[in-house]
């Protein structure tokens, strides 16, 4: 089936679902821009191919992971102005590498320095420097186009949009999909590229995850998403 077939498909099925609703559509379904940048893909959704098809093609729970490590699904309605560049991940990576071990070693170089001084003090730098290396991350993520991050493998356009990580994470509240008393994580992409998990961050001060559901969830309950922190001042940790 071409892509164009399948667009035709997903067309119809929406203008089906937008009658059973009665419910007027906010852009007619002849005007929709639907587009799958995973279009053709084995492990991947495809336009106009039913959920049910879908799952059954691709079951979660029995699908090996030699056949396909990840299950992909992405979001068909392309904002026609979003022109947004291409994430540049290989020089993400390499520059982003540099920026570790120039950090380890600063790191380092703090600990043997202060060896024979306060221990607070020592602690306190080494606090300034994973704030700092937490900055610089950030900031080569932005220069580089790195920018998606995941929770629970949901995924957002740019990590360093609080504001957006807490409206999704407020409709995966408002599905079921967040379980009292159980906190879940938010990581960038660009950790997942430099190999930050929890068993390596901590060698520079840092947490695997950038956010996380308890801690975002009860900043909102004093702050409303509106008067959120700008983006780079919101630091939230485990």
């Amino acid at each position: 089936m071409s892509g164009n077939d399948r667009q035709a498909m997903e067309q119809e099925r929406l203008a089906r679902q937008g009658k059973r609703k009665r419910e007027p559509s906010p852009v007619p379904a002849s005007n929709l821009e639907l587009f799958n940048p995973l279009e053709g893909q084995d492990d991947a959704w495809q336009l106009g191919e039913p959920v049910d098809d879908f799952v059954r093609r691709l079951p979660p729970y029995t699908t090996s992971i030699s056949t396909c490590p990840w299950i992909w699904a992405a979001n068909p309605y392309r904002n026609p102005r979003d022109k947004s560049p291409s994430p540049r991940v290989q020089d993400f990576t390499s520059r982003g590498t540099e920026l570790l071990q120039q950090s380890l070693q600063t790191r380092r170089d703090i600990q043997k320095e202060g060896a024979k001084g306060p221990r607070g003090m020592v602690t306190k730098q080494l606090l300034q420097e994973s704030k700092a290396l937490q900055e610089r991350i950030s900031d080569l993520a932005k220069d580089t186009h790195v920018l998606s991050g995941k929770a629970i493998c949901v995924y957002t356009k740019d990590f360093l949009d609080a504001d957006d990580v807490l409206r999704v994470l407020h409709e995966l509240e408002t599905m079921g999909l967040i379980n009292v008393g159980r906190t879940i994580y938010y990581k960038p992409d660009a950790y997942t590229y430099l190999d930050l998990r929890r068993e390596t961050a901590a060698e520079y001060g840092l947490q695997a995850s950038l956010y996380n559901s308890r801690t975002l969830l009860a900043a909102n309950k004093v702050s409303k998403p509106s008067s959120f922190p700008q983006k780079k001042q919101l630091t939230l940790k485990k």
